[in-house]
């Protein structure tokens, strides 16, 4: 039971930070009003990969609970920064 916790939380804290460095991203091109520059994508999958590596090779992970709870926080986040964020 402790795994599961424990990795629906690192799933969780996976999405918040993928979120954040989302939003980050996007607030800077619309205000630079630029094209995206690659590498701010490149460098947010690089930063999850290494993330998700550590939690992997550290944590003894469920990845049934880590990919669901990782999926269903990065949507409800997704779509409470756009409601509440990006409100136009």
């Amino acid at each position: 039971m402790g795994k599961v916790m424990v990795s629906g939380i690192l799933g969780v804290v996976l999405a918040a930070v993928a979120i954040t460095l989302l939003v980050f991203s996007v607030r800077r091109t619309i205000s630079s009003k630029k094209a995206p520059f690659w590498g701010d994508f490149l460098g947010r999958w690089a930063l999850e990969a290494f993330l998700l590596f550590i939690f992997i090779k550290n944590f003894s992970l469920n990845l049934i609970a880590f990919l669901l709870s990782f999926s269903l926080s990065y949507f409800l986040l997704v779509w409470v920064v756009s409601k509440t964020l990006f409100r136009g």
